[in-house]
């Protein structure tokens, strides 16, 4: 694939099938009758917000989610047209920018109902707002009480259409009873909303709490529209979850080696010196660092004394030298090679002594968290298996003659 090599020798792989695979087994899962909000956040999981979108709309995907207002402008832009839902709050000086480019708010106070109807009147138009409830996620929203209130108002403020009303689920993703209770909780909070409005005659028409985690185990809490993410990048959102679908996975994160050499018995490894050879140690170099988002790992936070003391046990082993589990490793020319000493900002180290085949160009497939992923990293998307389109932050290279659309506007705020 020389086009792609004219980038870097390192780049994500997204196989637009598999999307498309796991889009279907989702409708299949909540059915005709309930609609289907992708959340297309965080640069679409890290698969490209942009030609991942313009897949779902040509896919028949009713909504799109982000959460900041940019990301959603940046849709826009690139000539999406179907209904956007902002999740986060916008600040005053936004508004006017969510409604020229008609981008649907969050409403998470009076004062943003506030903010919105103005800006809406200034432009003489109608906006759809989606009104946030805070029923245990602890983070934005309005308190059910507060928010049953306010959304009787807006459906009567000539310059807003309540269209939706939602909720987060803070713990959908666990199989504890405790956290199976909170989450019933939660959605009879949000259902107290809807029984408020609907013997007001002032439902809306969209009432939606559901994450991919509940979309899969609460189909009563599916209501109107679910929104899925995790599920539809080939992910089930929890270890335990009930493999239910048959999701493919779309994404892979791969590198070509840029050196091989061997070192001696006592050679240290990296920035630290934390790894010296025990052994004559064959080593390549991938081009690819945690500025990339490999190797980027959160801190793990213990939920019990015990779980405590086994963490403590295993960075006691770690510091000994001991093995413990198995060590960070990429896949190459048919083998697994471990990772060698920290990870540099933009190069890796890694084992190849057992892999006599591994030399300059061999390809490695690593893992990495996929939201962590550097956007500068070119994108490879294959189509029925075969290269389609390479996209980076500086543009877009169809493969084999085939070309996207590019649909850019400047719209500007007032």
């Amino acid at each position: 694939m020389p086009l792609l090599e004219n980038y870097a020798p390192r780049w994500v792989e997204v196989d637009l099938d598999a999307i498309v695979n796991n889009l279907n087994e989702i409708r299949r899962l909540v059915g005709i009758k309930t609609r289907l909000m992708a959340v297309v956040k965080a640069d679409a999981y890290g698969h490209g917000a942009v030609t991942v979108s313009r897949l779902l709309q040509s896919e028949g995907v009713e909504w799109l989610a982000v959460t900041a207002l940019d990301e959603g402008i940046e849709l826009r832009r690139k000539g999406i047209e179907i209904p956007i839902l902002v999740f986060a709050p916008l600040m005053a000086n936004q508004a006017g920018l969510a409604i020229n480019y008609r981008l649907t708010p969050s409403v998470h106070s009076d004062a943003a109902a506030q903010t919105i109807a103005r800006a809406a009147k200034y432009r003489n138009q109608r906006v759809k707002v989606h009104l946030k409830v805070e029923t245990g996620m602890g983070r934005i929203g309005l308190s059910p009480n507060e928010a049953a209130i306010l959304g009787l108002n807006m459906a009567q403020d000539p310059n807003l259409e309540l269209e939706g009303i939602y909720t987060h689920l803070s713990s959908a993703a666990s199989n504890r009873e405790s956290d199976r209770r909170f989450t019933e909780g939660q959605f009879r909070r949000l259902m107290e909303v809807e029984d408020f409005l609907s013997r007001r005659d002032a439902r809306p028409p969209l009432m939606h709490i559901c994450n991919s985690a509940a979309a899969l185990n609460r189909p009563d809490m599916h209501l109107d529209l679910v929104r899925v993410g995790t599920l539809l990048y080939g992910q089930y959102p929890y270890p335990e979850a009930p493999q239910r679908l048959n999701l493919k996975d779309p994404w892979k994160l791969k590198a070509r080696v840029v050196q091989v050499q061997d070192f001696p018995a006592g050679t240290s490894i990296g920035y630290g010196r934390t790894k010296v050879a025990g052994r004559r140690t064959r080593v390549a170099v991938l081009p690819l660092g945690y500025v990339d988002g490999f190797s980027v790992e959160p801190v793990p936070r213990p939920r019990g004394f015990m779980d405590l003391m086994r963490y403590m046990a295993k960075m006691l082993l770690a510091w000994l030298g001991m093995s413990v589990g198995e060590a960070a490793a990429v896949e190459i020319e048919g083998g697994r090679a471990p990772v060698l000493g920290k990870v540099a900002m933009q190069f890796t180290m890694v084992d190849v002594t057992s892999i006599p085949k591994v030399e300059v160009g061999s390809l490695a497939v690593l893992s990495a968290r996929r939201t962590t992923i550097n956007r500068w990293l070119p994108k490879l998307y294959l189509q029925a298996g075969q290269p389609w389109l390479v996209s980076t932050l500086e543009g877009e290279e169809p493969m084999f003659g085939l070309r996207t659309a590019d649909t850019s506007s400047s719209k500007e705020g007032v």
